[in-house]
């Protein structure tokens, strides 16, 4: 059985909202709610923090997590994720960010399990119909299109596709990923690709080696936290749907 675990790389700098895992939502700190989230998968044989923040993982670890210490100079989470996958025993990760109090355990179940029962050759990750047309000029919200059978085409920080004729369908990336283990390690040894630098956007690095990205999409709408503003509007949505 191929052992699948949830990581969430946490560092404690943030250039827009500083200390932004450890500032309080709900009353407790907003890393917690991600964590309580995934502790909700039924497809998961673990959930990880990973850190280079002795703050943070005394944090984590009063709450109840699983801490994993990693390096300072990890450039990326990813990296992050997979210095993590080499403490521990398990074939392949869903790597999930640290600011997405509303993460659906329902969707990463179904990355994990696409995972489990791969190729071993394939990335998965989430994406939803976009809702709100005027995010589509917006670079914060990246787009992705799709093949017929669901893979990705490019992910673009510009509205794609272009819409020349007639109505487009857009899909909004939301960055979660499943990989195997022996992927994400060749992701690492490669290094910044071309069209990443570009766009600024890790997984174009996979698809501009030729490694498929399947995307499964979700209805469900999280919220990342990014701003002092998107700190705000997720503890008004958690007053109104407060789920512990």
């Amino acid at each position: 059985m191929r052992r699948i675990v949830a990581v969430i790389p946490a560092r404690l700098d943030s250039q827009r909202l500083p200390r932004k895992l450890l500032l309080p939502l709900g009353g407790r700190p907003l890393l917690e709610h991600v964590w309580r989230r995934l502790r909700r998968c039924r497809r998961l044989d673990g959930v990880y923090i990973a850190t280079d923040s002795p703050e943070i993982a005394t944090c984590a670890e009063g709450f109840g997590a699983a801490v994993l210490m990693t390096s300072r100079l990890c450039p990326s989470g990813s990296d992050r994720v997979m210095e993590a996958l080499d403490q521990i025993k398990a074939w392949g990760a869903v790597n999930v960010q640290g600011d997405e109090p509303f993460v659906s355990a329902a969707a990463v179940d179904r990355l994990a399990e696409s995972l489990r029962v791969s190729d071993g050759r394939t990335v998965f990750t989430l994406a939803r119909p976009h809702r709100d047309r005027r995010l589509l000029h917006n670079p914060d919200s990246v787009k992705v299109v799709r093949a017929a059978d669901g893979h990705a085409l490019y992910f673009s920080r510009s509205a794609v596709p272009f819409a020349r004729q007639g109505q487009a369908v857009y899909y909004e990336h939301v960055g979660v990923y499943a990989y195997p283990r022996t992927l994400l390690k060749q992701f690492v040894s490669w290094g910044p690709s071309p069209l990443e630098r570009s766009e600024r956007l890790e997984q174009l690095r996979f698809l501009e080696q030729g490694i498929r990205i399947q995307v499964i999409t979700t209805t469900h709408q999280s919220l990342s936290v990014d701003t002092a503003a998107d700190l705000q509007r997720a503890a008004a949505r958690l007053r109104r749907n407060r789920t512990w």
